[in-house]
């Protein structure tokens, strides 16, 4: 399986707010990490992955802020755009242009690296596709996020 990290010094800064972007092709419904966001741990993130559908997570200090677990499912070969955007108590999550899924409540990770197609912890690999990723330093509004990703 692809394991690809880069350090977050390579790209613009994602540590108070962020957006990450997928356009990711379903090739198995078995379970897959798609991005993360993370300080080498599972206790410092940002996650985006499939479990029976697209699912954004943030956690800080080990303690869950944000489970976005309703941005919808894709059968085998389906194509799916899926933001999950951050910033202090403003999260977003939307796929394919649907319901821009919020928290209202979160406190953000330190942050060190963007992993694709797995976690620090090695979780279940991504069995997937990514056709395109994009990060940006700062939160797509909900409306941006619904646009993106129509």
């Amino acid at each position: 399986a692809d394991d690809i990290s880069i350090a977050a010094s390579s790209f613009p800064s994602t540590a108070t707010a962020g957006t990450a972007y997928v356009v990711a092709t379903r090739d198995t419904i078995e379970s897959g990490n798609i991005l993360c966001f993370d300080d080498t741990t599972n206790n410092e993130k940002h996650q985006i992955y499939y479990n029976g559908g697209y699912i954004g997570v943030t956690t800080d200090g080990g303690v869950s802020q944000a489970t976005l677990a309703a941005l919808g499912a894709d059968t085998v070969g389906a194509t799916s755009k899926v933001v999950y955007a951050w910033q202090v108590n403003s999260i977003v999550g939307v796929r394919n242009g649907g319901t821009a899924f919020t928290d209202a409540s979160a406190t953000m990770p330190t942050t060190t690296r963007v992993v694709i197609g797995s976690t620090a912890s090695g979780q279940a690999a991504l069995n997937s596709h990514l056709k395109a990723v994009m990060i940006l330093p700062r939160r797509m509004s909900n409306a941006e996020a619904q646009a993106v990703s129509a």
